[in-house]
C-alpha cells in the first residue's frame, strides 16, 4: 500500500546515515559538516518537494529519490553532538516557529506554483529548520521531560511507529 511505502522512508534514512557515516569516517572528515547538510538539504529539496521547478527538473533525472533530507538531519545532529552546540530556549523556539511558518509559506507556494498537493510534501527546507528548532528547546531544558509521562512512554516509541502503520493502511479502507 502508498501509506506504507511512504513511511518506511525511516528505514531508508537509517541506511543512508550508516553508508555515510563510513563514509564520512573513512576520508570526508576534512570537509565541513555545513557543507554536508547544505548539499543534502539541496538534493533532498531538488528531488523532493521541488522536483517541478526550474533546478528540480533539472537535478531529479539525475539522482535518486532518497531521504536526503532526513540525511541532513542525521549531520546536524552528529554536528550538535560533537560540538556540544546549545542555545536559549527563547531562540530555539523562535527557530521552531520561524521553521514551522516557513514550512506552511513553502508548501502553500509549491502548490500554487507547480501545482503539487500540500498533502505530498513531506519534507521542505523550513521542516528542517522547524524540527532543529524543537530538538535544542528539548535539549536547553531536558529537566522539564524528567519523570514525565513522555519519558516513561519512550521505550514504547518503536511499537508506536511501526503499528500506525497498520492503522494508516485501515483507515485507508
Amino acid at each position: 500500500h502508498e501509506s506504507t511505502r511512504v513511511h518506511l522512508w525511516f528505514m531508508v534514512a537509517l541506511l543512508e546515515c550508516l553508508l555515510l557515516t563510513i563514509v564520512w569516517r573513512m576520508w570526508a572528515q576534512k570537509v565541513d559538516v555545513a557543507v554536508w547538510v547544505f548539499l543534502f538539504c539541496l538534493i533532498g529539496m531538488a528531488t523532493g518537494p521541488y522536483q517541478h521547478s526550474d533546478v528540480g527538473s533539472m537535478l531529479s533525472p539525475w539522482l535518486p529519490k532518497l531521504a536526503w533530507t532526513e540525511v541532513s538531519l542525521f549531520f546536524v545532529g552528529w554536528w550538535i553532538q560533537t560540538t556540544r552546540f546549545s542555545c536559549s530556549l527563547a531562540w530555539a523556539i523562535t527557530l521552531a516557529v520561524a521553521g514551522m511558518a516557513l514550512h506552511f509559506i513553502e508548501v502553500i507556494l509549491i502548490q500554487y506554483l507547480y501545482g503539487e498537493s500540500m498533502m505530498g510534501q513531506d519534507t521542505v527546507f523550513g521542516t528542517s529548520l522547524w524540527a532543529v528548532g524543537i530538538v535544542m528547546a528539548l535539549l536547553a531544558r531536558p529537566e522539564a521531560f524528567k519523570s514525565t509521562w513522555l519519558e516513561r512512554t519512550g521505550k514504547y516509541a518503536l511499537g508506536i511507529y511501526v503499528v500506525h502503520l497498520v492503522v494508516l493502511d485501515a483507515l485507508n479502507y
